[in-house]
């Protein structure tokens, strides 16, 4: 009996006991049948890595990085290592940028990944000496955790979805995880060079800072059930791809080759039908592309009985979300493309997504890595969506957009949703930012650099996570409140949620209900509702209830230079930057007034400075327990255009908005009191 028919059928019992973390104390494993596993067998094989190397030859894109990586492995040869182990550094986020033991640490396994693969590629020894000097010397330390996810510096932390708030143990971490993927690569590729005594040196490692840190007690630690966080599927594939790189000495590590499977599918059942996740576009990549070493590994090794590529979340729609969320950088989330070259190349392989395809072809870059060489850019050719906005219905955000290039056009990025994520939530639910022609002219904040106290409950008084911070509401001061504080019982139900979107070639169409994302003391009730007639005509109108006499603020975060200028008997905001100017045209059915001011962004490193965020704010207080106000947004080249829109508009509370545009006029009737029924004439 071979080793893989053995492997293929132990995986598969697992599989029929999926669900449970207990493996059968029945089930004996023939170790006779492990004798035939031979390295590498990770990410490539030996007959697989011909194929690779062939490709190579064959790219001169690929041979160009091939060479890249190539000269540095030589380089590092004649590098002298630095084998003194830095001191452990209380407070080391405070010290993030001289923190000597995050750069001990990635420098070593930097260069040992890349001196191991390039063994691999040339079969020359003393890439592989080398390599094992750089794993030998991490080895040495007690723990691959970093210092500020160590007690006493994560114990504050309010801790998400899943998980108890009773957290003591804090062994085994992301960084953890990363350091276990390099070095179980490492082990994989240059095994065939180690004497007896080098392998049982790196299995230490992998065995004392990783598997054993985990194995029989994930009860323990926070993140083995948190599977709407990026953590889990990090940590459990740290602790999983040890295991498999372990197996031919180990084969008793199969347990935990079970609990990492079923821990990563239960983290890809958190992904959205349109790959949405509610951490954000960062967190998204960061989360699932650690994952995919294990779920390569995996996939090999059971000949593909176990292939965690084939889980539902894994199908032609699951790149939507980076594409289609380019300006969302929502809670401690980014902008622009995300994922790594070899990341999302691996992804539409495994998706066969010709929408990820193009989002890969006409934003990603390469990032030149060794991975770019072992997960090339597939052959799938890349198809532009004819739809271009999008609702991701599981996270309740929107992009409404003409073009996802946004040439001369306007893009609208809209949060509602759950509050639910004290991980990297914030205080956004009804929140909106606005990009044309490329750039942001109304932004939202993102986050600043990680302290020792934003992920504590203080993370909530921070500017960039609190309510100040995003282009809300806010009634006599009211902010909005978070499902989850330090120790305290789950809120359910906090957050607003989508109630319509429409989306056709000439407008979209968004009704939102965000009241329960308040205490609802205030404000009793706010609806916000968004037009975009494309391609650069964007409506934002809010009904808040209130008591009589409340003073409400709408605030925007303007990314430009802001003017004020009374044109007729309105007011107007203009915001001017590189890429043209934005006016926003105010109506509402009260008094109203602007009013510019700004916040202070603070975080407590040794390399922080006190920054400022700008803010506009619209003023008015209610005339009785309902209000309405709102404001139109255009992009134009002189003021005298502005004329016309200001002359013409016209807007009667409860019933409907018009003006005129560029000679087109715009009529929006208002029925029920509930959605704006769009008309365009």
């Amino acid at each position: 009996m071979s080793y893989r028919i053995s492997f293929v059928a132990l995986l598969c019992f697992f599989v029929s006991l999926y669900g449970s973390s207990q493996i059968s104390k029945d089930y004996k494993i023939d170790q006779s049948a492990l004798t035939s596993l031979s390295h590498p067998y990770l990410l490539f094989t030996r007959e697989s890595k011909l194929a690779m190397q062939s490709r190579i030859v064959n790219s001169p894109r690929l041979l160009q990085n091939y060479k890249k990586h190539l000269t540095l492995a030589e380089m590092y040869l004649k590098y002298p290592i630095d084998t003194k182990l830095p001191s452990m550094q209380h407070r080391s986020r405070y010290y993030a940028k001289s923190n000597e033991m995050t750069k001990f640490i990635s420098t070593h396994i930097d260069q040992a990944t890349t001196l191991a693969f390039m063994y691999q590629m040339t079969d020359n020894k003393a890439f592989a000496d080398k390599a094992y000097e750089h794993a030998a010397i991490l080895c040495e330390l007690q723990t691959w955790v970093y210092q500020f996810h160590e007690f006493p510096e994560i114990y504050n932390r309010v801790w998400p979805w899943n998980v108890k708030d009773d957290q003591v143990l804090f062994s085994f971490d992301i960084n953890s995880a990363r350091v276990s993927n390099h070095m179980s690569l490492i082990y994989d590729w240059i095994y065939p060079m180690m004497t007896k005594t080098q392998r049982d040196k790196l299995r230490n490692g992998l065995l004392a800072n990783a598997v054993t840190r985990v194995r029989g007690n994930y009860e323990y630690h926070w993140w083995a059930n948190a599977y709407k966080c990026n953590w889990s599927g990090i940590c459990h594939s740290g602790v999983g791809i040890a295991a498999l790189a372990l197996l031919k000495e180990d084969p008793n590590l199969m347990d935990v080759i079970e609990r990492t499977y079923e821990g990563v599918s239960s983290m890809f059942d958190h992904i959205g039908p349109d790959g949405e996740w509610q951490e954000g576009r960062g967190y998204w990549a960061y989360g699932i592309s650690h994952t995919f070493f294990f779920a390569e590994a995996l996939n090999k090794l059971s000949n593909g009985q176990l292939n965690l590529f084939k889980h539902k979340s894994f199908h032609a729609n699951a790149l939507n979300f980076p594409l289609y969320s380019m300006t969302s950088n929502f809670g401690d989330g980014q902008s622009g493309s995300v994922g790594s070259s070899w990341f999302i190349n691996k992804y539409v392989e495994e998706s066969k997504s010709e929408t990820g395809a193009w989002y890969k072809d006409n934003f990603v870059k390469s990032d030149e890595s060794i991975f770019d060489l072992i997960w090339d850019s597939p052959s799938i050719n890349g198809v532009e969506p004819q739809q271009k906005s999008m609702h991701f219905k599981a996270i309740d955000w929107v992009t409404m957009q003409s073009s996802f290039k946004s040439n001369k056009s306007f893009t609208v990025a809209v949060k509602a949703g759950l509050s639910d994520d004290p991980h990297h939530g914030h205080m956004d639910c009804g929140s909106f930012m606005l990009d044309y022609n490329g750039k942001a002219f109304i932004k939202d904040p993102g986050h600043s650099s990680y302290d020792d106290f934003y992920f504590n409950e203080e993370r909530w008084k921070y500017t960039e996570a609190a309510t100040i911070g995003h282009n809300v509401i806010m009634v006599n001061g009211e902010n909005q409140m978070s499902a989850k504080l330090k120790d305290k019982p789950w809120k359910e139900g906090v957050g607003g949620n989508v109630t319509r979107f429409e989306t056709k070639p000439n407008v979209d169409y968004l009704a939102m209900n965000l009241s329960k994302a308040y205490p609802q003391v205030e404000l009793k009730k706010w609806e916000r509702q968004i037009i975009l007639a494309k391609p650069s005509i964007a409506v934002v109108m809010d009904k808040i209830s209130t008591n009589k006499n409340a003073s409400i603020i709408s605030r925007l975060h303007p990314q430009g230079d802001v003017s004020e200028e009374k044109i007729g008997s309105v007011n107007v905001i203009s915001i001017s930057n590189s890429a043209g100017k934005v006016a926003v045209v105010p109506f509402a059915d009260v008094a109203m007034m602007w009013s510019q001011g700004r916040d202070p962004i603070k975080y407590v490193r040794e390399d922080s400075n006190l920054e400022w965020l700008p803010f506009v704010d619209l003023k008015a207080n209610a005339a009785n327990d309902q209000t309405r106000l709102g404001f139109i947004m255009v992009s134009f080249e002189k003021t005298t255009e502005l004329q016309e829109l200001i002359t013409s508009l016209k807007y009667e509370a409860g019933k409907s908005l018009v003006f005129k545009w560029k000679g087109k006029a715009h009529r929006y009737e208002i029925r029920d009191d509930e959605i704006i029924n769009y008309l365009m004439r």
